[in-house]
């Protein structure tokens, strides 16, 4: 740390750290953002036989219709106690 040993330098390293971390997270989010424009994130329950329906907003915002193959991407929330 260039031989600084008081607080201040100490403050100045942290506060240049967080200042990178959020001049790249804010970097990271603007690439996923344009990633993700024509994206919907919804959960759904898995019905009998693994079927999941996509909610009629998502179909009609992406233009979606019977017949479109899309991409799914799963992730498992957690279950509450009480859900069947």
């Amino acid at each position: 740390m260039n031989g600084g040993s008081g607080t201040g330098s100490k403050e100045a390293f942290t506060s240049r750290l967080l200042a990178e971390a959020i001049v790249s997270l804010v970097e990271d989010v603007t690439i996923l953002k344009a990633y993700l424009k024509d994206v919907a994130i919804f959960k759904a329950k898995v019905q009998y036989g693994g079927s999941i329906k996509i909610p009629e907003e998502e179909l009609q915002f992406l233009g979606i219709r019977q017949g479109d193959y899309v991409v799914v991407i799963l992730s498992k929330i957690e279950r509450k106690s009480g859900d069947v």
